[in-house]
């Protein structure tokens, strides 16, 4: 009977020591699980570009409460908490100001490090290692329409130029311009858009505007001298543009004529035709631009001579 109990309370203390080593290692697990959570850290942030914003994004953590960002430049240093795991550039000039007179700077370098938040600040996670980021923004696109004959747009600020895409050809005008006579841009079928361009460090060229399609019906420019030598029969005339084909009126009639020499001195471009075929001796000489095609056309009178 005695050697009975002795076996059933040996069995029971058996147990219970495998019941407390089992306690000790759930605990001892637990501590090491606590240790390893706390002091784990997220890796280096990446700065993404998306061609209209730029953001820090860090790898989401969903046993945290939130995500810390900190800049440093030398001695400053800025620290923005936030609940969502990214910030846009234009996000953190404005929260590293909140409360302070100055914060993180366009156009500036910075060290920038990330860590997980916890309720418990000495449950924070550790910092991230560090990457060299300079803070800049895109600026902002400009709006366009169109108005009696003008590409038209709105003033960007920061812009130090703007660039007017059409086709694939471009101009560039000054920032004191918000406007363009579509005249410009010769005839044809045109696709616009405009992009804000600054030469300041930090800022970038704006994405492009909404496209606008439209026909644009280019005049001709005019000539501007007409000159005639009845011995000869040879026009000399005038114009700033160079024409492959021009309107030669004699009399009451005119003629379409292709073969002409053209020299240019400067912005001027002089054209001598021999008329000595057609020319009857006594009618009225004039002289126009050939219309090209539908989208470049000349409206304008004929030049004679006087």
């Amino acid at each position: 009977m005695s050697e009975e109990k002795a076996k059933r309370s040996k069995k029971i203390i058996l147990i219970f020591v495998a019941i407390v080593l089992a306690a000790v290692a759930i605990a001892g697990l637990a501590v090491t699980f606590i240790f390893n959570y706390n002091a784990f850290s997220p890796e280096k942030p990446i700065v993404v570009d998306d061609g209209e914003n730029i953001m820090i994004t860090m790898s989401l953590n969903d046993n945290y409460d939130g995500y810390r960002f900190i800049f440093k430049n030398g001695k400053e240093e800025f620290i923005i908490d936030s609940e969502k795991n990214y910030l846009t550039s234009k996000e953190i000039v404005e929260k590293s100001k909140e409360g302070k007179d100055k914060g993180v700077e366009i156009g500036k370098n910075y060290k920038v490090s990330v860590c997980y938040l916890s309720t418990n600040v000495g449950n924070n996670s550790e910092l991230s290692d560090e990457i060299d980021w300079l803070c800049a923004i895109y600026l902002s696109s400009p709006e366009v329409s169109v108005k009696e004959g003008s590409l038209t747009w709105q003033t960007v600020e920061y812009a130090d130029s703007y660039r007017i895409y059409y086709g694939d050809k471009y101009k560039d005008v000054d920032k004191t311009q918000t406007s363009l006579n579509l005249q410009e841009l010769g005839g044809g079928e045109k696709t616009i858009s405009v992009v804000a361009k600054s030469n300041a460090e930090g800022y970038k060229t704006s994405a492009a505007s909404k496209q606008i399609s439209l026909k644009i019906i280019y005049n001709l420019e005019p000539f501007t001298s007409i000159d005639f030598d009845k011995d000869s029969c040879i026009i000399t005339a005038a114009c700033t543009r160079e024409y492959d084909k021009i309107i030669v009126a004699i009399g009451s009639i005119e003629y379409e004529v292709k073969e002409f020499k053209v020299t240019k001195d400067g912005d001027i471009f002089t054209y001598q035709i021999n008329i000595k075929a057609k020319y009857n001796g006594e009618s009225q000489i004039g002289i126009k631009p050939a219309d090209i095609d539908e989208y470049n056309i000349y409206s304008g009178n004929i030049l004679f001579v006087e």
